[in-house]
């Protein structure tokens, strides 16, 4: 009796010791409900396939979700193992806080579906957002692209539109110079034409004037030799 009370006071402690020393009924639990492990050294069974505790046990849920097992059959079962009331009650609440520490664990570890979907939702805003920006900035560097083009064609039309005056410029300078120096040549050949006929005229005039002379001259030597 005073045994019991010792660990009804002390569950933890003195169910880990009772749970040493009669490895067989924690043997017996496992197999009923597969969700402890059995102590150090000792080879462990299979865990029961579908069982409530162990599909609870990995969840996300929050500690405060109750432990969906039988109570019960794990203290008849422990009790039919040789454990007293107390005991089976106290290795019971140990086996309950670790359930409860490791969902807790797992609670502060793993995420739950809420926030799965709060972090799907998050991701597929940010997603969006981010290709939406993308987008944006997209179009916007082809805008930018599109004016500097074409703020490019007008200048290049310009600086063509530039270019060809200064050649129709210089063309038509170059065509005012040639008549000029067409014209000049023209005067000049005149004035050559002129002077040719000039001298033409006065070697006309020589050549008469000579043979005039020189008839003369054989006249007047006839009438000598006469």
């Amino acid at each position: 009796m005073m045994f019991a009370r010792t660990i009804a006071a002390t569950p933890r402690v003195r169910a880990l010791a009772l749970l040493r020393q009669h490895p067989q009924g924690l043997l017996t639990v496992c197999q009923t409900r597969g969700a402890v492990k059995p102590p150090f050294g000792s080879r462990p069974e299979p865990l029961v396939a579908g069982s409530a505790l162990q599909v609870t046990c990995f969840t996300t849920a929050s500690s405060d979700t109750p432990l969906h097992f039988d109570t019960h059959n794990v203290v008849k079962s422990l009790q039919g193992r040789g454990f007293s009331g107390d005991q089976s009650e106290a290795i019971l609440q140990v086996m309950k806080d670790a359930m409860a520490d490791s969902l807790e664990a797992q609670a502060r570890i793993l995420a739950t579906k809420s926030e799965h979907v709060e972090l799907k939702a998050e991701l597929s805003e940010r997603v969006f957002n981010s290709t939406l920006k993308f987008d944006i900035a997209q179009r916007h560097s082809r805008e930018l692209l599109e004016r500097d083009f074409n703020t490019l064609k007008q200048d290049i039309r310009m600086l063509e539109k530039i270019d060809f005056d200064k050649i129709r410029m210089e063309i038509a300078e170059l065509e005012k110079k040639f008549l000029l120096q067409k014209q000049a040549e023209d005067e000049t050949l005149n004035e050559l034409r002129l002077s040719m006929e000039k001298v033409e005229k006065r070697m006309l005039q020589y050549a008469v004037g000579f043979a005039g002379t020189i008839m003369a001259v054989g006249a007047a030597l006839m009438r000598l030799v006469l």
